[in-house]
């Protein structure tokens, strides 16, 4: 009798919990939030660690007066009503000054060499040649002949005794005081590097 009653209350559980014979299956709960997603409507609030940070806070909470100015650099100003202000001041980019680059492979030697014509004594400058790759990576081609290069790469710090290849954006600046355009390199990527034993 016991072994009965309870295989009675076992198959009533089980008609419970999956909601009778023709029940429609149970819909997931909707995964949509704030937190795996951006365009979620609603109110984003997070906690502030210091006291700066809620001072910008309060000061971003309400209706603020912008102001910007573009010359000679960009400039924002956001005010608030009680006199609070915040600025940012922007650092024009090669793009904003000298138009698009051109994407140019160097390859940096291990070494730097005296410069020619060097403005202070004891001045080294960078060896590069130029590489070349096809539409898949591969180096194509061979390099040519090491040159000595007179200008920074923005952006790379060379190492003695390691020798780089690097996709660098080439800019054409003004005119230096000779006459020609001078270029202007800003690293993009170091695409291999190997250090180099004397």
């Amino acid at each position: 009798m016991l072994v009965i009653l309870l295989a009675v209350a076992i198959v009533l559980s089980t008609a419970s919990q999956q909601g009778g014979a023709g029940a429609p299956p149970a819909q997931p709960a909707d995964m949509h939030n704030s937190r795996n997603s951006l365009d979620w409507a609603g109110t984003y609030e997070g906690v502030l660690p210091c006291a700066a940070d809620s001072a910008l806070s309060n000061l971003l909470a309400k209706p603020l007066q912008v102001q910007m100015t573009g010359r000679p650099s960009a400039r924002l100003q956001l005010a608030s009503p009680g006199n609070g202000t915040l600025n940012f001041t922007g650092e024009p980019t090669p793009e904003s000054l000298y138009g698009a680059g051109t994407t140019v492979f160097l390859e940096i030697a291990a070494q730097s060499v005296a410069c020619p014509n060097p403005p202070s004594p004891n001045t080294r400058c960078l060896q590069y040649r130029e590489r070349h790759y096809d539409d898949k990576g591969l180096a194509v081609g061979t390099p040519g002949e090491w040159k000595p290069l007179t200008v920074n790469i923005q952006g790379f710090t060379h190492r003695e005794g390691v020798r780089n290849v690097l996709r660098v954006k080439q800019f054409q600046g003004p005119a230096s005081a000779g006459g020609a355009p001078s270029n202007l390199y800003v690293l993009d990527l170091v695409v291999e590097s190997e250090i180099v034993k004397p």
